[in-house]
């Protein structure tokens, strides 16, 4: 399950610690307790493929013709 909170709201750490958490039955647990959260710089999204890292290479084509893009240049990003 993915949930995203406003950025007001995810940019304070205790208040984002503080989120209860279902721990079965009736319990609730805060956050905090159950992991460390700290901030981070890295990718805005992560995708994958039934599992697998996924990257995408787009080519802005405009005012070409498709059909006279290199296959060699398609090629070597298929290979990266």
């Amino acid at each position: 399950m993915n949930v995203r909170y406003q950025r007001d709201f995810r940019s304070d750490l205790s208040a984002l610690g503080s989120v209860p958490v279902p721990a079965g039955g009736r319990r609730q647990l805060p956050l905090s307790d159950l992991a460390q959260i700290s901030l981070a710089t890295g990718p805005s999204m992560i995708r994958n493929e039934d599992g697998l890292l996924t990257g995408y290479v787009y080519v802005d084509l405009a005012g070409r013709d498709p059909g006279a893009t290199s296959p060699k240049r398609i090629n070597c990003c298929a290979t990266a």
